[in-house]
C-alpha cells in the first residue's frame, strides 16, 4: 500500500494541462481505489477468505489494466522502464 499512497501523494502535486483534467482526475480516482482494494485484500487474506481474495483480485487485476491505460494517455511511465 505504501507505493500507491507514494504515486497518490505525487499525482496531488502536480497540475496536469486542462486538456488532460479529466484523465488526470481519473487516474487519482483510481490510485485512491486501488488504495482501499489492497486493504481489502490484506484484510480478506488475513482472514483466510479465498472468496473475498480472489474477488477483489479480479477487480484489482482490472483496474491494473485501466491504470495502465490512463498512464499512458497522460504520458507517464513506469518505474525503471522506458526513455529515462
Amino acid at each position: 500500500m505504501p507505493i500507491y499512497q507514494q504515486e497518490l501523494g505525487s499525482l496531488r502535486k502536480l497540475t496536469p494541462p486542462k486538456a488532460q483534467e479529466a484523465d488526470f482526475t481519473a487516474a487519482k480516482a483510481l490510485v485512491e481505489r486501488q488504495i482501499g482494494e489492497a486493504k481489502a485484500l490484506a484484510t480478506a487474506a488475513a482472514a483466510n477468505d479465498a472468496q473475498k481474495v480472489t474477488g477483489i483480485v479480479a477487480f484489482a487485476s482490472a483496474d491494473s489494466a485501466k491504470g495502465r491505460k490512463l498512464g499512458q494517455t497522460l504520458g507517464l511511465r513506469v518505474c525503471g522502464q522506458g526513455g529515462g
